[in-house]
């Protein structure tokens, strides 16, 4: 996983809400234990799109069991 996508990703979450403060040990937990709501999910992987020009299907997005597989399938996206 690139630290940078890391990085990215923290962002996006501090700006989606800014009460959630991620522990680089929240990204091996699942979602919803690193204290992410389905709707805070979904505006996240809007604003993937919107910043990192990486579309995430609804059906990848619900395979994502937690924020670092959602790194690696950014970066698998980003290099493809």
């Amino acid at each position: 996983m690139m630290q940078g996508t890391t990085q990215h990703l923290r962002d996006i979450i501090a700006e989606v809400n800014p009460s959630i403060q991620l522990a680089a040990a929240d990204f091996d937990k699942s979602i919803a234990d690193a204290g992410i709501d389905s709707l805070d999910f979904s505006y996240v992987l809007l604003r993937v799109e919107e910043t990192l020009g990486v579309k995430i299907t609804d059906e990848e997005s619900q395979k994502l069991g937690s924020l670092k597989a959602l790194c690696t399938l950014i970066d698998a996206k980003k290099s493809a």
